[in-house]
């Protein structure tokens, strides 16, 4: 396992939908741990994406974080925005919990 530290410093580049508005760090974060727990078998691996992508899509309809927070995250104006509005502190959480939840479920 990791360290608190340590992972969050490896999970930083993942904000903010990787900085482009892309897709949810929560999700990218979630999807890491796929990797490291099924990683050498490819189609369990990408089964359990597809889980994970298909369930969350279906609880927030999107999996983008500037679709999910109604806000360019590519840009600094659209960052500074999110922040502004609270999205960080309001938002964001649910998308984590959402993740962690369905993560849980496809590792049980």
């Amino acid at each position: 396992g990791l360290d608190g530290a340590t992972a969050r410093k490896i999970g930083t580049p993942f904000a903010s939908g990787m900085g482009i508005g892309s897709e949810c760090g929560a999700l990218t974060g979630a999807l890491l741990v796929i990797g490291l727990k099924d990683g050498n078998s490819h189609k369990k691996t990408f089964r359990e994406v597809d889980m994970l992508m298909k369930r969350f899509r279906s609880a927030h309809g999107a999996t983008g974080c500037s679709q999910l927070l109604g806000v360019d995250m590519g840009t600094p104006a659209g960052v500074k925005k999110a922040e502004k509005a609270g999205y960080f502190t309001s938002r964001c959480p649910l998308y984590v919990r959402t993740a962690a939840d369905i993560l849980e479920k496809i590792l049980a």
